[in-house]
């Protein structure tokens, strides 16, 4: 291929007169000076008459190998491999990276998400049938798939009410069709339009919301309250690299969440020729005689102490070195990687400069490189991620794990679960509501006798709030330190199981003792939903771990005595 390139090295006037005499027509385009010999002068005493051999750049050609995120998986086996891209365009990742890795199925336990899929089915059938069964198909739907209510919930029992004719359990619907169960066993026969109309039902469902289980995330990892998974590079005909990914504390993943396990050929080498632009900032000196800078920012203006090198190598590249750096675009589809084979820099007298990577002449410092145990990996992974775009729900759960130094104990504090409709509720008043209602419920005591001594009462382990679970030290096999939870028995012989999915997913948690810091660790679930590059609507829940603010006092004492009239 070949490739030809016009270049100005000088631009020069031209008059309409035969002589650019400054005394004629022309003279507007002179340069015209009182003092050329002080300008003379000045350039002799700042150097800028010694001539350099350098040339400017005139193109660029990069030599670049490529992957993209292929596969993701939470263990080391093959066999739990999950792709990441679309089936229509294979070098499109199908979703964003966040959803694929910290995904949490929907429970179904929503009476609200039950309603609103009942009306998104509702609504399919009405365009994609309009048939004179649909009215008795939605009827034979509304009563085989109720909503249920829970028992001893009056804010469920009063949205039931609202929802009565016109609200039924739509999740038990998507259920129905993810578990492959035929309509002839529940005495149905839907026509086309109608199974037409169930088909983009299920599709909305899974491609918004993903699945109904349960099940906990894949890559949660509960002894670590934190995220862990395993993304494949792939080329082609070839696995290009394997990335061990760690989402950050506010769950985005980003270009450096990503460790190399295992880096790999790359594949087929693609080269491409670029024209270099000059690094521009605000306020740069202008290189041209008659331009004149912008006076927004007054670069001589800067207060920079002795002591502050990075003020000064940035003052010093601003003033001095600024029209000597050159930047290439290379563009990057999101979910892809890209390894440099090659840089080189053809200059304006034709020589050719090849320029080495930053590690050839430091080694082991980089910069946008992915990093691996033992090395740096000559790659850079632009994840996919909607870390810019995703929009973030209110709190559905948040627990907060501490220290308690007084009852050297640690615990795991619900402060806020998500009822029965799915609305954010907090743990403290759902508990007061409880205790005053228990309290309510009991004996009034009888009077007393004003002149009567008081009595002391012994008390032998005094009351916690019941949304306090206790997190029990015990040794492992190991012979490390964890933390299991436990219950809190009351003085009333009971105990408050959790109603949250991040205690009560059916076994007892178990916590590594370095996954709960002095200062507290909070994790919370919340919803989130990203527009995708496709123009698709991706709705997910995920957990994050953030920072907790401080230690707590749960006021459980022992061997306590008070005194009470009698």
């Amino acid at each position: 291929m070949t490739v030809s390139y016009t270049f100005w090295n000088r631009l020069e006037p031209s008059p309409r007169t035969a002589s650019p005499d400054p005394r004629g027509v022309s003279r507007a385009l002179a340069a015209e000076v009182h003092d050329p010999l002080w300008f003379l002068t000045r350039q002799w005493q700042l150097g800028e008459l010694r001539g350099e051999d350098a040339a400017s750049p005139a193109w660029i050609e990069l030599t670049t190998h490529a992957a993209i995120d292929a596969t993701w998986r939470v263990s080391d086996k093959p066999a739990d491999d999950a792709s990441l891209l679309t089936v229509k365009a294979p070098q499109l990742p199908a979703m964003p990276l966040e959803r694929a890795l910290l995904e949490e199925p929907e429970d179904g336990d929503d009476l609200s998400l039950s309603v609103e899929f009942a009306q998104t089915f509702e609504a399919l059938l009405r365009e994609r049938s309009g048939d004179a069964s649909d009215a008795a198909f939605v009827r034979w739907l509304r009563v085989r798939f109720p909503l249920r209510v829970p028992d001893g919930d009056d804010e469920a029992a009063r949205f039931a009410r609202v929802c009565a004719r016109r609200g039924w359990d739509g999740v038990a619907l998507a259920r129905l069709a993810a578990s492959g169960e035929s309509w002839r066993t529940l005495e149905i026969l839907p026509t086309d339009a109608q199974r037409a109309a169930l088909g983009a039902f299920f599709e909305h469902v899974r491609v918004v919301y993903g699945s109904i289980t349960s099940a906990p995330p894949r890559a949660w990892r509960a002894d670590r309250l934190s995220y862990e998974a395993t993304v494949g590079l792939a080329a082609p005909r070839t696995e290009a690299a394997r990335l061990r990914v760690h989402p950050g504390s506010d769950g985005t993943v980003d270009w450096y969440s990503a460790d190399a396990t295992r880096a790999e050929g790359f594949g087929v080498a693609r080269t491409r020729t670029f024209a270099p632009a000059n690094v521009r900032f605000r306020g740069m000196p202008n290189a041209r005689f008659w331009d004149f800078e912008s006076s927004r920012s007054n670069l001589g203006d800067l207060t920079v102490d002795l002591r502050d090198l990075g003020r000064l190598a940035v003052m010093d590249f601003m003033l001095v070195h600024g029209n000597d750096w050159f930047m290439v675009p290379l563009p990057m589809h999101v979910g892809t990687a890209c390894r440099v084979a090659s840089l080189r820099v053809h200059d304006v007298f034709g020589e050719v400069t090849t320029v080495e990577r930053a590690e050839e002449y430091s080694r082991g410092w980089s910069m946008f490189s992915t990093s691996a145990p033992d090395e740096v990996v000559k790659f850079f992974h632009l994840p996919a991620t909607s870390s810019f775009t995703a929009q973030q729900g209110p709190v559905r759960e948040e627990v907060r794990f501490l220290r308690d130094e007084g009852a050297n104990l640690a615990w795991a504090v619900e402060e806020t679960v998500s009822d029965a409709i799915g609305v954010p509720r907090s743990a403290r008043e759902r508990a007061d509501v409880q205790r005053r209602a228990h309290d309510d419920a009991a004996l009034a005591p009888a009077p007393r006798d004003g002149s009567a001594p008081p009595v002391a009462q012994y008390t032998l382990q005094t009351d916690v709030p019941a949304y306090w679970y206790p997190l029990v030290p015990e040794r492992a096999s190991d012979g490390t330190v964890r933390l299991r939870e436990g219950v809190f028995v009351t003085s009333a012989q009971t105990a408050t199981p959790a109603e949250g999915r991040l205690l009560g997913e059916g076994t007892p948690l178990v916590l590594r003792s370095d996954a709960v810091p002095d200062g507290g660790v909070r994790v919370v679930r919340r919803r989130m939903a990203s527009r995708w590059i496709d123009g698709s609507l991706h709705v997910w829940t995920q957990r994050v771990a953030l920072p907790g603010a401080s230690d707590g006092s749960s006021g459980l004492r022992y061997d306590a005595l008070s005194w009470r009239m009698p």
